[in-house]
């Protein structure tokens, strides 16, 4: 139920901002401030926290300037399919680094098969449809904006 608020949400928030203004450097500019306001609100500056965003951030940012998502003029909606399939498939990867930092940070377990459910369900199903979602937000707002 959290990855549903996590994933979705947050994979709407960054292709809205990523079609908006599209540039190297954005999406790793929206999570460092997300990083900072978690950080400020609730409290969690953890080297594990930062080394989770260092992580996101490069993986997300190399997937997107290798695909040519930053130089390409305009964005189809078969394009931008593949593009919110390669976020789902770089948030899996991700995950399955992240999961791997927490077990061997803080010496726990999990079973190959929780780790294969959550990197599918959470990492690629939820990234994907909040990339989606957030590809056609991002579009409504554009026509909004005027460009």
């Amino acid at each position: 139920m959290t990855g549903i608020l996590s994933g979705v949400l947050l994979y709407l928030l960054v292709v809205a901002l990523l079609v908006l203004f599209r540039a190297p450097g954005v999406l790793t500019l929206m999570y460092f401030v997300k990083y900072m306001l978690s950080g400020l609100m609730f409290g969690h500056f953890t080297p594990l926290g930062l080394l989770s965003m260092c992580v996101n951030v490069a993986i997300l940012e190399t997937l997107l300037y290798l695909s040519g998502f930053y130089r390409k003029a305009v964005l189809s909606k078969g394009y931008m399919l593949f593009i919110c399939l390669l976020i789902g498939v770089g948030d899996a990867l991700v995950t399955f680094i992240n999961m791997e930092q927490m077990m061997f940070f803080y010496r726990l377990y999990y079973a190959d098969w929780y780790l294969a459910l959550y990197m599918l369900v959470n990492g690629l199903l939820y990234s994907s449809i909040g990339a989606w979602l957030g590809a056609k937000t991002g579009s409504k707002l554009q026509q909004v904006m005027g460009e």
